[in-house]
C-alpha cells in the first residue's frame, strides 16, 4: 500500500461525501469488496500503531456502529494476533455487514469485546491503557456530539494514554475542520482512500496530531472526474510556477514595491512589510508613510526608499502596492486608502485597509486580500465565529463579493480565487500568534508580485514561504517567543531552497 506521512502527503483534499462516493465506486466496480477495503484500512492502522507506539502492550479500542468501528475491530484482531492485550469497547453492535464481519474476526481472535452501557465510566480502563484507538465516528459526524458519547470523548481527552484516531478524530467535521460539540484529541490520525479537507484547517491541527495516509491500493480510476475540494500547498506545489532569476538581473528587472501605511505609533508595521518584500527578492522597496517618522525608517533599514505623505503620492512607477500595515482608520489613512484604490497596479490589501474596505465596499480583480477571521467577518458582515465554522465558504464568499484573490489567514490558511481550486497551507505553527506576522506576509506577497508572479501564484507562494519560515524557526528555537522579524531571514532561505531543488 502506498502510504504518506505529514511531510509528503498528496495534494488532493476531498469532502466526506466524495470519500464515501469513491468508496462505493471501488466496491460496486467489483475490484475490491467493502470488507477487503476495511481489512486494508485496519492493517494500515495496525502498521502505523506498531511504528509510532511500539512500546504499547495494552490496547483499548473504542468502536462505533459504522464502518469506522469496523476498522477498529480489524485492528483489534490483528493486535491480538500479535500477542498484545486488547479490549474493545463498542457503543452499540455494528449496523453494517462489513463491520459485523470485522467484529466476528476480532471475536475469533479471542478479543474481549464489551458493549458499553450508557453512563458507564471508562476512565480507569482508559488510564490503564498504553494506547487508545478511536474508531467511533470518523467522517460520520454530522451534528454535535452529545450525551454519553460526549462524556466518552471527554474521558479520552482526560486520560494519560496516547490516542490514535482512525480516518478522522471523533467530533471533527471532516469538511470544515470545526469541532462538533467536542472532539477527541489524537496524537496520530491515520486516514484512508482520500484526505479530507477539514483535516487541515480551523481546529484540525489541534485534534489530528500527526497525519498518515494510505490510498489502500485503490485504482486511480475511482478518483477520475472528481474535482477535489481543495489542494494542499507543499514545497513540490511550486515546481511549475517558480520563476527563475537570470544571472543578468538587476534592481530594475526584479521589481519595485510601494508599501503604504504607518500611522503615528505604527512605524514597525510598514518596516516589517518592506523588509519582507526585500527578503522575497524585490529589487527596490519604497515606503510611503506618515511624516512623523518617515526619516526614522532609514535608521532601521538603509536599503529602503522613504517618503512622507499627507495621503497622496505618485504610484505609476511601481509594479505592486501594499496597503494596510499600521495604516489606522483616521483621516490620513482614509485619504491614503482612497488614493491607492485609484491605482491600476496589483494591490495587496491587509489590516486596516481591509477594515476601510468593509466600510466602502468595492470589487476588483487585480488585488490580493489577506484577512484574518476578524477582518473577514467585517468584510462579510458576520461574526468571526461564523467565518471559522466554515472557512472554505467564507474565503469563497469574499472572492465572490470583492473579486481578486483572498488569503484567509489562520491555522490552515486558505487561498481562493475565481475558477481556481482552493489551496490550503498546512505549514506554520502557533509561534505565529504574535503581532506583526500579517505585515510580514503582506510584504512577502507584494515582493513576489513585482517579480512577475500572477496574483494567485504570488499569494500561494508567499503564504507558504511565510509558514515554512515559521516552521524552520520553531524547529531551531521553539514556538514560544517567536517574533515576526524572526521570519525574515528564514523567508530568504526557504525561497532560495525552493529554487535550488
Amino acid at each position: 500500500m502506498k502510504s504518506f506521512s505529514n511531510s509528503e502527503l498528496p495534494e488532493q483534499l476531498y469532502t466526506a461525501a466524495d470519500c464515501r462516493d469513491i468508496d462505493q465506486t471501488v466496491i460496486t466496480s467489483g475490484a475490491v469488496s467493502g470488507y477487503e477495503l476495511m481489512s486494508r484500512a485496519g492493517q494500515f492502522v495496525f502498521e502505523c500503531m506498531q511504528e509510532k507506539f511500539a512500546q504499547a502492550k495494552r490496547i483499548l479500542i473504542l468502536c462505533g456502529t459504522g464502518n469506522n468501528g469496523g476498522d477498529g475491530y480489524v485492528v483489534a484482531g490483528l493486535a491480538k494476533q500479535a500477542g498484545l492485550t486488547v479490549t474493545v469497547h463498542a457503543t452499540k453492535p455494528p449496523t453494517t455487514q462489513d463491520a459485523m464481519t470485522a467484529r466476528e474476526f476480532a471475536l475469533q481472535q479471542q478479543c474481549q469485546v464489551v458493549d458499553i452501557q450508557s453512563g458507564c465510566d471508562l476512565s480507569t480502563e482508559l488510564d490503564q491503557a498504553d494506547l487508545i484507538i478511536d474508531a467511533l465516528l470518523g467522517t460520520g459526524v454530522d451534528r454535535a456530539v452529545t450525551g454519553y458519547l460526549a462524556e466518552l470523548v471527554n474521558s479520552v481527552n482526560s486520560s494519560s494514554a496516547p490516542v490514535l484516531s482512525c480516518d478522522v478524530p471523533t467530533g471533527l467535521n471532516s469538511d470544515t475542520g470545526c469541532i462538533m460539540g467536542c472532539c477527541i484529541r489524537a496524537d496520530l490520525t491515520v486516514s484512508f482512500i482520500a484526505l479530507k479537507a477539514g483535516m487541515f484547517t480551523a481546529d484540525a491541527k489541534v485534534f489530528c496530531g500527526e497525519i498518515r495516509f494510505s490510498d489502500l491500493q485503490v485504482d486511480e480510476a475511482a478518483y477520475q472526474g472528481r474535482e477535489p475540494r481543495a489542494k494542499l500547498l507543499l514545497a513540490s506545489s511550486f515546481k511549475s510556477t517558480l520563476l527563475p532569476r537570470t544571472e543578468n538581473a538587476h534592481k530594475g528587472t526584479t521589481g519595485y514595491v510601494a508599501v503604504t501605511g504607518g500611522t503615528p505609533g505604527m512605524l514597525g508595521a510598514v518596516l516589517m512589510a518592506a523588509k519582507a518584500a526585500y527578503r522575497t527578492g524585490a529589487g527596490r522597496v519604497k515606503v510611503f508613510t506618515h511624516q512623523q517618522h518617515a526619516s526614522l525608517l532609514a535608521l532601521h533599514c538603509p536599503e529602503l526608499l522613504t517618503e512622507c505623505t499627507d495621503g497622496e503620492f505618485e504610484f505609476e512607477q511601481f509594479q505592486s502596492i501594499a496597503i494596510g500595515p499600521g495604516l489606522g482608520q483616521q483621516d490620513w489613512a482614509r485619504k491614503l486608502f482612497a488614493q491607492v484604490m485609484q491605482a491600476n497596479q496589483p494591490l495587496v490589501v491587509d489590516a486596516d485597509a481591509l477594515n476601510l474596505l468593509a466600510q466602502e465596499k468595492q470589487k476588483r480583480q487585480n488585488w490580493i486580500l489577506t484577512p484574518h477571521p476578524g477582518e473577514a467577518a467585517r468584510l462579510l458582515g458576520c461574526t468571526s465565529q461564523q467565518v471559522q465554522q466554515d472557512r472554505f465558504a467564507a474565503v469563497q464568499n469574499i472572492v465572490d463579493q470583492y473579486g481578486g484573490v483572498c488569503v484567509l489567514k489562520g491555522s490552515g490558511s486558505l487561498i481562493a480565487a475565481e475558477g481556481r481550486t482552493v489551496r490550503v497551507c498546512y505549514a506554520g505553527n502557533s509561534g505565529q500568534a504574535t503581532a506583526g506576522m500579517g505585515d510580514v506576509l503582506t510584504g512577502c506577497i507584494a515582493g513576489l508580485l513585482v517579480q512577475g508572479y500572477r496574483l494567485f501564484d504570488a499569494a500561494c507562494l508567499g503564504t507558504w514561504l511565510h509558514a515554512a519560515a515559521a516552521d524552520s524557526n520553531a524547529a531551531t528555537n521553539g514556538k514560544i517567543g517567536m517574533m515576526a522579524t524572526d521570519l525574515l531571514d528564514q523567508i530568504r532561505i526557504q525561497h532560495n531552497r525552493l529554487h535550488a531543488n
